[in-house]
């Protein structure tokens, strides 16, 4: 007989499976959070800025988000413990609303900036308070869309600091420039400008950076093993770059590759952030080809084509002062064989690949794939007398029993005991015949760079079923 039982309200806290003394331990540790709530130095476990895609895979970065409509300065830092919103900062943008278009607009522009010349001392008017950043607007991208304007700065006051108050710089109080200026690395640290700031689940965020990184380790491949066609098939054909269009690049790197015999490169420190329908990749990057060996910063700029990223555009700048402390281990490792993966993966915490591993499994269980679903299980699975193959069998039974089945995922806790890793969540369970909510708890191991499922159970909100779920 088909059952379908009304979900309750509230979570029946008898029926946790869990010590209350570890859910109180986490509660700090892993809140869900919304932008509106975050303070400072706080860990964000849920959702992330669009435009952070990928800040790095050093100990720590920064990155500067500025909302317009806010009248607010974030600074997000990443690194061990994942995005942290670090500090807020009154600001003052524009007094003209929208995105600069010409000089003389008093509007503040909008995309991802980099600092060029920090101006202090007597080189600066006192207008501008303590110490001012130039930012590099117009950048490829203005230039590609006729943006016109310049003299775009990040900079104190000697006045009050009043909302929409500039002719189109960014302004903050004199002790805010000077505490920002400490996580601030010239042609490095991204400023990036919005009318709104706008968020992204971890989880999407993650995946769109691993296709980006896929994207440009198969464009190094292509473009070390001189494979041209492969090569120009990544680029998009308004391509513009250096005064050439798409045909232009083709016909200079077919003459290259046919002067120089062989082509080494070597990228450190890959960090993608977007601006608005485009991406922009940025990375230091080493090249040896035998005869000659170059040294700088190289700017990919991405957009989706109708077969997955392409590249619009990319600028070369040889000499940035952020080159200095990679220059010698790019000139040092530019010559090893590649043992290891071109790009190197992104800095992922613990407890986000959790997660990451965790919304994978759901998605396999909702979409019915049984083989992709109990790749996440362990060989030695146990869970109420079932192992791997038991479990197998019981839940193909349960697919060919319903046509639809959606779950949602909440309130996920994580508890380290030794060698494994135990995940909690309030699960609800809906599918065209049958409705349950309550507590589930995946007992994880670490299998390579990944997780998998050694044991689970479940308990109904219900007092009298446990049926596994």
């Amino acid at each position: 007989m088909n059952v379908r039982r009304k979900l309750p309200g509230i979570i029946s806290i008898p029926f946790l499976l869990i010590p209350l003394t570890f859910l109180t331990n986490l509660s700090h540790a892993i809140q869900r959070v919304t932008p509106d709530s975050i303070s400072t130095k706080c860990p964000i476990t849920d959702r992330i800025p669009s435009s952070l895609i990928n800040m790095g895979d050093g100990d720590k970065s920064y990155a500067i988000l500025v909302d317009k409509s806010k009248q607010k300065l974030y600074l997000y830092s990443y690194g061990n413990h994942g995005y942290v919103l670090s500090k807020i900062f009154n600001s003052s943008t524009g007094e003209n609303s929208g995105d600069k278009e010409r000089k003389g607009d008093f509007k503040t522009p909008e995309g991802v900036y980099f600092v060029t010349e920090i101006i202090e001392g007597r080189e600066l008017p006192p207008k501008y308070g303590v110490k001012a950043f130039v930012l590099d607007y117009p950048n490829y991208l203005d230039k590609r869309r006729n943006k016109g304007g310049n003299g775009i700065w990040l900079h104190g006051t000697n006045k009050e600091l009043i909302p929409t108050d500039t002719n189109g710089c960014i302004a903050l109080e004199n002790e805010d420039v000077l505490y920002l200026s400490r996580y601030i690395e010239p042609y490095s640290t991204p400023i990036i400008i919005k009318e709104k700031i706008d968020y992204l689940h971890k989880d999407s965020l993650l995946q769109e950076n691993r296709e980006i990184q896929d994207f440009i380790s198969k464009w190094l491949s292509y473009w070390e093993n001189k494979e041209l066609d492969n090569y120009m098939a990544s680029y998009s054909e308004r391509f513009r770059s250096e005064n050439m269009d798409w045909q232009s690049w083709r016909a200079k790197k077919r003459s290259l590759n046919r002067m120089y015999k062989t082509i080494n490169i070597t990228l450190e420190n890959l960090r993608i952030f977007r601006q608005k329908d485009s991406v922009v990749a940025l990375f230091l990057q080493g090249y040896h080809s035998g005869s000659f060996d170059s040294f700088g910063l190289k700017r990919l700029y991405l957009e989706k084509g109708k077969n997955g990223w392409e590249i619009i555009g990319e600028t070369w700048n040889p000499s940035p002062p952020s080159l200095k402390k990679y220059r010698d281990r790019l000139a040092k490792n530019i010559l090893k064989p590649k043992e290891k993966p071109l790009i190197k993966p992104t800095l992922e915490s613990e407890e986000q690949s959790i997660r990451s591993f965790i919304s994978k499994w759901k998605a396999y269980w909702e979409n019915k794939e049984l083989g992709r679903y109990m790749s996440c299980y362990s060989k030695g699975f146990n869970a109420k007398g079932m192992g791997w193959q038991s479990w197998r069998d019981y839940k193909k039974a349960l697919n060919k029993k319903v046509r639809t089945i959606n779950i949602k995922i909440g309130d996920i806790k994580i508890l380290k005991q030794e060698n494994k890793v135990i995940a909690a969540f309030q699960q609800d369970y809906r599918s065209d015949s049958y409705d349950d909510s309550g507590i589930k708890r995946l007992y994880l191991e670490k299998k390579g760079d990944d997780w998998e499922i050694v044991g689970e159970d479940w308990k109904s909100d219900f007092n009298n079923d446990s049926t596994q779920k």
